[in-house]
């Protein structure tokens, strides 16, 4: 998180949370962190991605659970602009829900399938 208030000229960060591609994808998601401060308009977008209020401006960055490597940290405005297209139909919390249920097999050291 320092290097987002550095790089931003943010005075504070805060987790927002994660949101799952549009894709059926439990490998890798966009992690959102928002500016922290008083007064800030609701962001409307990040809030119906992650199905709560957040307010003030948000970074997003890909990132993976831990039990995965080789994902890929660069992604496209476009692909992120689908994503948050998604979430325009999409309930976020039970998209959230099902790729962490899918992701569980895994982390027991199971096969995906199972």
């Amino acid at each position: 998180m320092k290097e987002l208030k550095e790089r931003l000229g943010w005075p504070q960060a805060d987790e927002a949370g994660k949101l799952y591609p549009e894709k059926n994808i439990d490998t890798w998601y966009y992690y959102m962190y928002q500016s922290a401060g008083f007064n800030l308009p609701k962001n409307k977008l990040a809030s119906q991605c992650l199905g709560r209020t957040v307010k003030g401006d948000v970074a997003v960055v890909r990132s993976s659970p831990d039990d995965v490597d080789g994902y890929d940290e660069s992604f496209s405005k476009m692909d992120l602009v689908r994503t948050i297209d998604y979430y325009k139909t999409a309930n976020s919390r039970q998209v959230f829900q099902q790729r962490e249920h899918s992701r569980l097999p895994r982390k027991m050291g199971m096969p995906g399938d199972f």
